[in-house]
C-alpha cells in the first residue's frame, strides 16, 4: 500500500474574496485549482486518491467561501454518502451528489466498518470528481510542466496587476500634486491676454513673446503652471490666425474689432463702406481701416474702394488717400 500524504490544513487565517452567489465562486476557485495527478495505482491502473484531490481543491474552494459537506442519507432502505458543496456567504450550495453504499441490514461482510469507511472514502472521492467537474491526469512529466507554465502565468499577471496599480497611484498622486499646485498659482492677468490678442503682426508678436515678463509666466516645460500653459496657448493660437492671414477692423465708432480671417475681413469692410452706411461712417471706416487695406491685394482694394464710390462718390477716395499718405 501507498504511503499517503495528509492533507494540507486550511490556514486559519485564510483571506476570503466575496462573490455575489455560488456559481462565481466556483469559477473563481476552479481557475486556482492545481493539476491533479493520478498518483496512486491500483491494479494494472492509476488513479488520484481522495488525499491528492483535497490537497488540490481544499485551498481554494476555502480561498472563496466554499466548504464540502458529506453526509450519510437513508432512502427508501439504502444508504448513500451524500455531497454538497455549501457557499457560506450567501448559504447556496450545488448537489447533493449521492454515492451509493449498502441496503440497510443487508450488510454481509466479516468487517463491515471497514467496508463502509471504504465506500465512504471512494464516495467522497466520486462526489468531488461529479460536482467540481475534476479530471484527473496520467503523464506526470507534461502535467508539471503545465503546472509550471501556469504558475509562472498567475504570476507575472500578479505582477503586471501590481505593477499598473503602482502606476495608477503614482498618475494619481501626481494629479493631486498637479491640482495643489493650480490652486496655489495666480490666475493669468486678463491684460496680459488682451495684449497678445492685440497684436496685429506675426513679427511683433514673436518680440512679445521673447519678453522677459512673458517668458517668466510661461516658465519651462517641466514646471509650467496652469496660468503658463493657458498664456502660451493664447500666443500660438493668435500666431496661427495672424499666419492665416487674420486682421484687426476698427468701426466708426472707434471700436476695435477681434482678429478676424481675411474673408470675414473683406466681407465686413464691403458691408460697411457700401449704400448701408452714412458717407461720414464710410470715411470713417477707411481713414481707420487704410493700413490694413493697403495691405490688399490690388483685386481686394479695387473691390473695396470701388464700392464706396458707388455709395458716396469720388471725393471719399480723395480721403482715403491722404489717410494713407499720412
Amino acid at each position: 500500500m501507498n504511503k499517503q500524504a495528509k492533507p494540507k490544513a486550511a490556514e486559519a487565517n485564510v483571506s476570503t474574496t466575496t462573490h455575489a452567489n455560488i456559481y462565481a465562486a466556483l469559477i473563481a476557485a476552479r481557475a486556482e485549482f492545481s493539476a491533479i495527478l493520478k498518483a496512486s495505482k491500483g491494479h494494472n491502473y492509476k488513479y488520484a486518491d481522495l488525499v491528492e484531490i483535497l490537497n488540490n481543491v481544499q485551498e481554494p474552494l476555502a480561498n472563496h467561501g466554499l466548504f464540502v459537506v458529506n453526509e450519510h442519507e437513508l432512502v427508501d432502505g439504502h444508504v448513500y454518502l451524500s455531497t454538497r458543496i455549501v457557499h457560506a456567504p450567501t448559504e447556496q450550495s450545488v448537489g447533493p451528489s449521492r454515492f451509493y453504499l449498502h441496503e440497510v441490514g443487508k450488510l454481509d461482510d466479516k468487517q463491515p466498518y471497514q467496508k463502509i469507511g471504504v465506500g465512504s472514502t471512494y464516495g467522497r472521492r466520486y462526489n468531488l470528481n461529479a460536482l467540481l467537474n475534476l479530471a484527473a491526469e496520467d503523464n506526470d512529466g507534461a502535467v508539471r510542466a503545465r503546472e509550471q507554465q501556469r504558475r509562472e502565468d498567475a504570476q507575472r499577471d500578479a505582477h503586471q496587476r501590481e505593477a499598473a496599480q503602482r502606476r495608477q497611484a503614482a498618475v494619481s498622486d501626481a494629479d493631486r500634486r498637479a491640482a495643489h499646485q493650480a490652486a496655489q498659482a495666480p490666475a493669468l492677468d486678463p491684460q496680459i491676454v488682451n495684449t497678445v490678442l492685440q497684436t496685429e503682426t506675426v513679427q511683433d508678436l514673436a518680440k512679445l513673446f521673447d519678453h522677459k515678463k512673458m517668458q517668466a509666466i510661461i516658465g519651462d516645460r517641466e514646471g509650467r503652471t496652469p496660468a503658463g500653459k493657458e498664456l502660451l496657448q493664447h500666443f500660438t493660437q493668435h500666431k496661427s490666425k495672424l499666419e492665416a492671414g487674420g486682421v484687426f477692423l476698427t468701426d466708426a465708432d472707434g471700436s476695435r474689432s477681434d482678429l478676424m480671417p481675411r474673408p470675414e475681413a473683406l466681407d465686413w469692410l464691403q458691408a460697411n463702406v457700401g449704400h448701408s452706411v452714412s458717407r461720414d461712417a464710410a470715411r470713417t471706416i477707411l481713414i481707420e481701416n487704410a493700413p490694413m487695406i493697403e495691405r490688399l491685394t490690388p483685386e481686394e482694394r479695387t473691390e473695396i474702394v470701388g464700392m464706396a464710390v458707388s455709395a458716396h462718390g469720388d471725393e471719399i477716395v480723395a480721403d482715403l488717400f491722404a489717410a494713407e499718405a499720412a
